[in-house]
């Protein structure tokens, strides 16, 4: 198939046939939208579905989240994550499934997913030399698992090239090449593709603008900081990539806009090889 038009058609009609979000999760979305909601009314709501209920104490237990104890019951990972927070790592979870189901044609979908656990993890630390508090560490421990879920949708029209050596580019401009590549080929690139399924799956507008941003930081001028963090957590994944490649992955000067140093990229990328190489990755 070589029209882009009806690449581009072919492509967006998969994105339209990705299964939603399942209606439990909607129904807890729509819960928190009540700025008078409470935990108690959360509760039965979750217990409506023993499956959600097992999915939300796995990803409280997880090595990612390191609470450093273990959570036994819901209420104590309700009041751990929050009530927005708690619905976001649902819908994470439920995201994982749907990705399980609808791309197992993938060849690459072990390597997405490990790529996927890692960006997660560095996104911790990349946040924190951002001076980001512990909520927005949080909120980018999920943004990191769902940054590329576009690529997967061209994952099944690209399956000749590898999933690695598409993951990354190694400086500003081959970043840029890459959407570019993307767009000339397909029509989109998969930031815009992993925005629009996280419009479709009802993310909170702060992770679905991240994820569309994670390879366009800046743009028109402006700093897009959640997308910064997603791209330079991307550049510290990389096991072969030098140091020296974060002074020159930015333009001049937007670090220090910023308040950011390089020794400060430097470190959050010694604090994510400490925790991945702790966790055997």
């Amino acid at each position: 198939m070589t029209d882009k038009k009806e690449l581009l058609r072919v492509i967006l009609k998969t994105l339209e046939e990705l299964p939603p979000m399942p209606a439990n999760v909607l129904k807890l979305r729509r819960a928190i939208a009540d700025q008078n909601v409470n935990y108690n009314q959360l509760t039965p709501i979750l217990h409506e579905d023993p499956s959600m209920c097992a999915d939300l104490l796995k990803v409280a237990n997880s090595s990612v989240m390191g609470i450093g104890h273990g959570v036994d019951t819901i209420d104590e990972a309700i009041r751990y994550f929050g009530m927005s927070a708690l619905v976001d790592f649902i819908s994470v979870s439920c995201s994982d499934k749907i990705i399980k189901q609808s791309f197992s044609a993938v060849k690459h979908l072990n390597e997405y997913s490990q790529h996927s656990r890692e960006v997660s993890l560095a996104t911790s630390f990349m946040a924190k030399a951002f001076k980001m508090n512990q909520h927005d560490r949080e909120v980018f421990t999920l943004t990191g698992l769902l940054h590329d879920i576009g690529r997967l949708i061209i994952l099944l029209f690209t399956e000749e090239r590898s999933y690695c050596e598409e993951a990354l580019k190694m400086n500003w401009e081959d970043v840029h090449g890459l959407v570019d590549d993307e767009k000339e080929l397909f029509g989109i690139d998969h930031a815009e593709l992993g925005k629009l399924i996280c419009e479709k799956w009802q993310f909170p507008a702060r992770i679905t603008n991240a994820v569309k941003m994670h390879h366009s930081p800046l743009a028109n001028g402006k700093i897009h900081k959640d997308g910064l963090i997603l791209f330079l957590s991307e550049i510290i994944t990389v096991e072969s990539t030098p140091d020296s490649v974060l002074k020159v992955a930015l333009p001049p000067g937007m670090l220090q806009k910023l308040g950011v140093t390089v020794d400060d990229l430097i470190e959050a990328r010694y604090q994510y090889k400490d925790a991945l190489a702790l966790i055997g990755g």
